[in-house]
C-alpha cells in the first residue's frame, strides 16, 4: 500500500498529528515497511494542497493536527 493512501486511511479514525500517524504506520506494518519521518510530512503536505486534508488545529501541546 503507497503511504498515501495508509495515511488516508489512518486518518479515518479522527485526526491526528504527523509523528503519531509516522509511529501508527510504523506500528500497522510490523516494522516490515520504512517509511522516513519526512516522505510522512511531505505526503500530508500533497494531500492537503489536493484537498484531500485539512488542518484541525493543534493538541493541547500546540501539536498541528489533520483529520
Amino acid at each position: 500500500m503507497a503511504v498515501r493512501d495508509a495515511l488516508l486511511v489512518l486518518l479515518m479514525n479522527g485526526p491526528a498529528y504527523g509523528f503519531a500517524l509516522h509511529g501508527d504506520l510504523a506500528a500497522r506494518t510490523g516494522g516490515r515497511r520504512d517509511v522516513n519521518v519526512g516522505q510522512t510530512y511531505s505526503t500530508l503536505e500533497r494531500l492537503t494542497k489536493q484537498g484531500l486534508v485539512e488542518s484541525a488545529g493543534s493538541t493541547d501541546d500546540g501539536l498541528p493536527c489533520t483529520g
